[in-house]
């Protein structure tokens, strides 16, 4: 990345970031060319403002780009927090105020001397790099409650603040070395302080919006439920969000220990339900029995006229054998085989008789005698 790369890029982040987000804050619709005319008035008034700033602070002389470029810088955040508030271009009586506060910090300043170990200090005053001593420690953990002090100055809900800003340090520097220690681990004790320091001040920032965030929607709905539950509980769903992701960010993953989860996480195979219950098998059909040979000759033989008489007569024939579950025909009444036969031996022998009588033809009775 050459000069130039890196000049834009700090330009848009120490300029154009702050103004932009007090634009998107206070707009209330899509109008892109609005956007553009606020944005371009407000950085009229952030040079404005850092000219002032100039005259303040005697740095008129300076024929340094980079000191006008710096100053700017400063005024941007503070020509955002105007506009974010009243949703208007800041005017000149806005300036005017901005320039006596200033005023009054400068003057403040003259009674310390501008040495290296001052500078030092104050550059290192936003956890960025290791602190010189424990004091600057110190200077850096009360910097870093800035935001959860304003909160609950703003709104205690209905607590003593001391108390409150108290049990609220404590959780946070609590959460903070949790969060140290599940992510990285077991680190050198040197090294814990600083990286503690490093996380406390984004969860202060966290606290600090939830707290803000749970405050007006209390002062918007007028709702009575709520207070510091609700916003600890959505601080520890930010936290929790917060730790997922930096143990996506770190190789490795996470340092705290986590459930062994099987590879295969499909969902075991339910033998009541998924499994396919065996069918039981189908019965053999039964086998048909072979049918009986009929019997030899006509089966209506035994009613039949005998013209032998008693002693032509002969036994019908056996009936097959039956299977063994078929039942068993009834048996024939000897009475009624010995009445037929004697009625066909009686009508025999009177055809006989009637034959021997006639002497011949039966005509024989109207023929002419000779």
């Amino acid at each position: 990345m050459d000069k130039r790369a890196q000049y834009l890029i700090q330009i848009l982040d120490k300029i154009g970031s702050p103004l932009m987000s007090a634009i998107i804050a206070a707009s209330d619709n899509d109008n892109a060319e609005g956007d553009a005319q606020s944005m371009a008035e407000m950085l009229g008034k952030s040079v404005e403002l850092s000219i002032s700033m100039a005259n303040i602070a005697d740095l008129n002389d300076v024929e340094n780009d980079s000191v006008r470029v710096a100053l700017t810088a400063l005024a941007s955040p503070l020509i955002g927090a105007l506009h974010r508030e009243s949703k208007q271009t800041p005017g000149e009586n806005d300036l005017k105020r901005i320039a006596s506060a200033l005023q009054a910090v400068l003057t403040f300043s003259e009674n310390f001397t501008p040495d290296d170990d001052n500078t030092k200090r104050l550059e290192t005053l936003e956890t960025n790099g290791t602190p010189l001593d424990a004091h600057q420690m110190t200077l850096q953990y009360m910097y870093a409650f800035v935001p959860a002090v304003n909160a609950v100055g703003a709104f205690p809900f209905g607590q003593p603040e001391q108390k409150l800003i108290m049990e609220v340090a404590s959780k946070i520097t609590a959460r903070a070395q949790n969060l140290r220690s599940g992510v990285l681990g077991d680190l050198p004790e040197a090294e814990q302080k600083p990286v503690d320091l490093a996380i406390l001040k984004s969860l202060a920032v966290l606290y600090a919006d939830c707290h803000n965030a749970e405050t007006k929607r209390l002062s918007e709905s007028g709702a009575e439920n709520g207070g510091l539950d609700e916003v600890w509980r959505n601080f520890d769903l930010r936290v929790s969000m917060l730790e997922a992701l930096a143990g996506g960010l770190l190789p490795g993953g996470p340092k705290i220990p986590v459930a062994a989860v099987p590879e295969d996480v499909s969902e075991p195979e339910l033998e009541d339900e998924d499994e396919e219950i065996p069918k039981p098998p189908k019965a053999a059909p039964p086998k048909e029995e072979p049918k009986s040979a009929p019997p030899a000759g006509n089966p209506m033989a035994m009613f039949a006229k005998k013209p032998g008489g008693d002693d032509d007569k002969t036994d019908p024939p056996p009936p097959a054998a039956a299977p063994e579950d078929t039942p068993e025909p009834p048996a024939t009444d000897p009475s009624e085989d010995s009445d037929e036969t004697d009625t066909g031996s009686s009508s025999d022998d009177t055809s006989g008789s009637a034959k021997g009588s006639g002497g011949g033809s039966p005509m024989s009775f109207f023929k002419k005698s000779d």
